[in-house]
């Protein structure tokens, strides 16, 4: 049966305060521990409200979704089963937190829709993605929650993708 039923697994209840107790966007605009040449840096907001409605953005977030949901498949596929219940489960946490994290940059700024959503997708499946794989070794979301607990905001990609390109963060 499903993992969460009421009580996240460790691991998701462990990301959930990591995102909690972060302070997001403080770094937004500088580079940070994570930075690597793997990443592009984008300046300042606008750029990042504009990167993230790219169809291209939009695109990965959907395949790396289905992605995700294939490998929990595979490990478990009677965990799979229960994937909409997970979904329906974790959304709560996302729906609280995401406007409470983000309420600097909506007051100070106009960001398009697509930045909540955006903000919202990569945190849900962050949580499933911890909920079902753990977080031991990091998949595409929990890599992408590191940047926010860092200060960043992930937002689209520069380039060929999966290889040959680099995330973009503010």
């Amino acid at each position: 049966m499903y993992p969460c039923k009421h009580a996240m697994t460790p691991a998701a209840a462990e990301l959930l305060a990591d995102l909690e107790a972060a302070e997001w966007f403080r770094s937004a605009g500088t580079k940070t521990g994570l930075s690597d040449e793997r990443a592009l840096f984008l300046a300042n907001w606008p750029d990042a409200f504009e990167a993230c409605r790219a169809a291209s953005w939009e695109e990965i977030c959907r395949v790396t979704g289905q992605l995700l949901f294939q490998r929990v498949a595979e490990v478990n596929p009677e965990e799979a089963a229960e994937w909409q219940d997970a979904v329906a489960e974790m959304f709560p946490h996302t729906a609280d937190l995401v406007p409470r994290k983000a309420v600097k940059i909506l007051r100070e700024f106009t960001p398009t829709p697509v930045f909540v959503s955006t903000l919202s997708w990569t945190v849900q499946h962050a949580l499933l993605e911890a909920e079902f794989l753990g977080r031991e070794t990091p998949g595409w979301y929990g890599n992408l929650a590191a940047w926010i607990v860092d200060g960043h905001f992930p937002c689209g990609w520069s380039g060929a993708w999966p290889r040959g390109g680099r995330l973009i963060v503010l």
